[in-house]
C-alpha cells in the first residue's frame, strides 16, 4: 500500500496522513490483493503501477478461474484503485464483468437461520460474576456486549477504559477510534448500556463493572477495556474475541460449524426486528450507514427452530 502510494507520487511528508484515510485491516486486505496483481503482472514481465482495462480483465478471469467469489474480485477492484485510480476501474467494461460474475457466481448470505440468543442468555445466567474466575468472566461480559449491542467484534477490541463512563442508570461506552463503519460525517458509536434490573444474572453493566474490578490492577499499561485472560495481560485481538465468543456459543450448545463469532450480530439485530424495534434503531445501534441495506439483505434472518430453541425466552 505504502509503495503504491509512493508510485502515485504521493510526496513522503503526505504518506502517513494519507494511510490514516483507511483502517488498518483495510489496508491488510488490500496488501493481499495487490500481492496477487504484483504476482500477475510480474510473471507476465508488465507494469505494476500501469494497466489497460483488458489487462485488468485478464487479472479479474484468472482469479475467477482460480475460485474467488464476487466479493473477493470486488475487494481486489477496491484494491487497483488505489494504484490505478478510480476511472479504470469503473469502466463500463469492468463493470459489465461483475454484473457477468455475479450471474455465474451469485453471492449468498453466511447465514440463512440465526442461532437463537435466549439459548446463549439461559448458559450465561448460571455464570455467577462474584465466583467466576477471569476467563469465565471475560467470555461473559464478551458474549453480553455482542449480543447487546450488535456490534462488530472489531468494536469490543477498541473500547478503551478511559472512555466507559458509569453512572447510577447506565453504562456509557464513547468508541472513538476509527472503525470499519466510520466514515466522514458519521457519527462514532456510543453503546448504552441500562441496568438490567429484571434479571440481575444477566445485566451487561453489572457485569462490565466486575470485570473493571477485576482486572484494575492486572491491566499495567494496557488502555483497552479487553486484557488476555493469562499472564502477561496484554490487550486482546479481534480474533481473540471472536475465539471467546465461538467458545461461549458451544457451550450453550449452539451448533459452531454453522455460526460463528460474527453470528451474535446476526442474532442480536434479528431478535430486535422480531420484537418489532425499528429498523432504523437496529441501523443506529450496530453502526450502519443512514442508506445502508446491510441489514435487509444480510442480517435479519428467520430463527432457527430446533428442538426447544425458542422456548426459553420470549
Amino acid at each position: 500500500m505504502l509503495q503504491a502510494l509512493r508510485a502515485g507520487s504521493v510526496p513522503e511528508e503526505a504518506l502517513e496522513i494519507c494511510l490514516a484515510s483507511i483502517t488498518t485491516s483495510t489496508i491488510q486486505q488490500y496488501n493481499s490483493a495487490l500481492k496477487l496483481w504484483w504476482q500477475f503482472r510480474k510473471s507476465r514481465n508488465m507494469k505494476v503501477y500501469s494497466a489497460s482495462v483488458p489487462d485488468i480483465l485478464k487479472f479479474f478471469t484468472t482469479q475467477f478461474k482460480n475460485g474467488a467469489t464476487y466479493t473477493s474480485l470486488n475487494s481486489f477492484r477496491a484494491a487497483l484503485t488505489q494504484i490505478l485510480g478510480p476511472e479504470l476501474t469503473s469502466d463500463f467494461r469492468i463493470k459489465r464483468f461483475f454484473t457477468g460474475v455475479h450471474s455465474l457466481r451469485p453471492t449468498a448470505p453466511r447465514y440463512n437461520y440465526t442461532g437463537n440468543p435466549c439459548i446463549v442468555l439461559t448458559y450465561v445466567k448460571s455464570m455467577s460474576n462474584e465466583t467466576l474466575s477471569l476467563q469465565d468472566l471475560t467470555y461473559k461480559l464478551a458474549i453480553l456486549i455482542a449480543l447487546a449491542t450488535g456490534q462488530r467484534v472489531q468494536t469490543l477490541a477498541n473500547i478503551e477504559v478511559e472512555n466507559i463512563i458509569i453512572d447510577e442508570n447506565k453504562v456509557e461506552v464513547k468508541i472513538p477510534k476509527k472503525l470499519k463503519t466510520s466514515a466522514k460525517g458519521r457519527i462514532r458509536p456510543t453503546l448504552l448500556l441500562p441496568f438490567f434490573n429484571q434479571d440481575k444474572k444477566i445485566c451487561l453493566a453489572r457485569t462490565l463493572i466486575e470485570y473493571l474490578n477485576k482486572t484494575k490492577n492486572l491491566r499495567q499499561t494496557s488502555k483497552n477495556l479487553f486484557i488476555t485472560v493469562k499472564k502477561p495481560h496484554r490487550l486482546v485481538t479481534s480474533q481473540t474475541i471472536s475465539r471467546w465468543l465461538k467458545v461461549i456459543l458451544k457451550k450453550s450448545g449452539l451448533d459452531t460449524n454453522k455460526f460463528t463469532a460474527h453470528s451474535t450480530r446476526h442474532a442480536a439485530t434479528s431478535a430486535d426486528a422480531r420484537k418489532g424495534v425499528s429498523y432504523d434503531s437496529i441501523r443506529l445501534a450496530a453502526g450502519w450507514s443512514e442508506k445502508s441495506s446491510v441489514f435487509a439483505n444480510h442480517y435479519n434472518r428467520p430463527l432457527l427452530q430446533k428442538d426447544n430453541f425458542a422456548t426459553t425466552c420470549s
